[in-house]
C-alpha cells in the first residue's frame, strides 16, 4: 500500500510564479524595443519568425527572434537573436 503526499502549495510558490510571469513580460517587451532600435540604427526590417530550417540539411534549424531584411545589404536577408 502506497501513500501519497499531498500537494504543498504555499504563498510563497504563488509569490515565485508571479515575479517569473511579470519578468518574462518585462524582457518580451524590451526584446520588441530592442529589435525596433535595431532596425533603425541599421536601416533595415525586421519581422518575427519561428522556426527556420536550413535548405540544404533539413534535419538542421534555428529559432531566432527575427528575420532582418536590408534591401543595401549584401546578403539582403539574415536572422538575429536578442540575449
Amino acid at each position: 500500500m502506497s501513500v501519497k503526499r499531498p500537494s504543498v502549495v504555499t504563498r510563497s510558490n504563488y509569490m515565485l510564479v508571479f515575479i517569473l510571469f511579470i519578468v518574462m513580460r518585462f524582457l518580451s517587451h524590451l526584446q520588441e524595443v530592442l529589435l525596433k532600435q535595431y532596425s533603425k540604427l541599421f536601416n533595415v526590417n525586421v519581422s518575427p519568425c519561428g522556426f527556420v530550417m536550413q535548405p540544404d540539411a533539413p534535419h538542421l534549424g534555428a529559432s531566432p527572434d527575427a528575420k532582418v531584411y536590408g534591401p543595401n545589404a549584401a546578403p539582403t536577408f539574415g536572422l538575429t537573436e536578442v540575449k
